[in-house]
């Protein structure tokens, strides 16, 4: 996507946890305009807030409460919706809000990362409170998202295999309308 060398661009951290991402990203990427970090449990919002004052990365990334992602992205175009191994651990039912709101606020790229699991992080797979999987890949399918690209998180296959929590990424993309 370039975003290092592009300016003005925004983030929304789906599942941002305690906000290292956030943060590694306003230290690192002089162009980010505005990350915003969305994290469905109240104490990880509360833990991001903190964080990202400490880290001075505020006010260019700022947790925002559930309750407050609709406003906020109403006030914020995003360019890119992130998702690392967050939706590994929502039901489809979940999941499937979070993509509504996508598609709600125009966010047309959304990069995903999976659990590893006992799959190697190939699948997209939801996590149901009866613990079944369930595949998100139709949910993304139906409000109109398409693979656009995915790869393993490691080039070299014995390492992919091998490494520290062997995932691959897939970038989605709503197409043009």
């Amino acid at each position: 996507l370039g975003l290092s060398t592009r300016s003005g661009w925004s983030i929304l951290d789906i599942g941002a946890g305690y906000g290292r991402l956030a943060h590694r990203l306003a230290e690192s990427l002089g162009g980010l305009r505005k990350e915003l970090c969305a994290d469905a449990i109240a104490e990880s919002t509360f833990l991001c807030e903190y964080y990202l004052q400490f880290r001075g990365a505020s006010p260019r990334a700022q947790a925002v409460p559930l309750d407050a992602i609709e406003d906020a992205l109403a006030g914020n175009h995003v360019d890119l919706a992130v998702n690392i191994h967050s939706f590994s651990e929502c039901s489809l039912a979940s999941a499937g809000w979070w993509l509504d709101l996508l598609v709600r606020h125009d966010i047309e790229r959304l990069m995903i990362v999976p659990n590893p699991d006992d799959h190697g992080g190939k699948r997209l797979l939801s996590r149901e409170p009866d613990g079944s999987r369930l595949d998100l890949l139709p949910a993304l399918v139906e409000r109109g998202y398409r693979l656009a690209t995915g790869r393993p998180k490691y080039a070299l296959p014995a390492v992919q295999r091998h490494g520290v929590s062997p995932t691959h990424f897939y970038l989605f993309e709503l197409p043009a309308t």
